[in-house]
């Protein structure tokens, strides 16, 4: 069965939200450096999946607030 590796944290916890997990955590090399990436089972339902979160701008804002939120954290903690 063919697999696809995400890296992207908001389409994980999305395919979380749908009782999909992954079947290994990998560590890959890719644009120079190397990141942790969630490898599922690519299958109907996984791209079923995907394509929805694609089309879902909310999703994405959403996500893009818990980064800022997290670099925020980062450095405040760097500050002290």
């Amino acid at each position: 069965m063919e697999e696809i590796k995400i890296i992207n944290r908001g389409k994980i916890a999305f395919l979380y939200m749908n009782d999909v997990f992954e079947k290994d955590i990998q560590l890959i090399f890719r644009n120079g450096q190397y990141i942790w990436a969630f490898v599922f089972n690519n299958n109907e339902k996984v791209h079923r999946l995907l394509q929805e979160y694609d089309t879902k701008n909310d999703l994405k804002k959403y996500n893009n607030c818990f980064k800022h939120i997290a670099l925020a954290i980062k450095k405040k903690k760097m500050e002290e």
